[in-house]
């Protein structure tokens, strides 16, 4: 395999995890304000970790890309909202 070959497909990889995880940000913080870091907060951990797991049985570069992605969509929408609740808790208490 070329080795523009495998830069394009390192560069795929992280374009796809980029969008999914920007384009999740917005969504995750309507749904958190609906429901509430109490109930958001575990149900992104669950599908991180059932996500994360299924990578065992990845067969194809198909596979590892929907995965990738949808691990980007979780990790859009954990990340931001963990460092708002973060920082509303320190400002609550100092």
């Amino acid at each position: 395999m070329p080795t523009y070959c495998a830069v394009s497909s390192s560069l795929r990889r992280k374009q796809i995890f980029l969008v999914s995880f920007l384009s999740a940000e917005l969504p995750s913080g309507l749904i958190s304000k609906k429901l509430g870091a109490d109930v958001w907060i575990p149900c992104i951990i669950v599908g991180w970790s059932l996500v994360a797991g299924s990578q065992a049985f990845l067969s194809n570069r198909a596979s590892f890309y929907a995965v990738k992605c949808l691990l980007g969509l979780l990790m859009g929408g954990f990340i931001p909202y963990v460092q708002l609740h973060d920082a509303d808790e320190t400002n609550q208490t100092g």
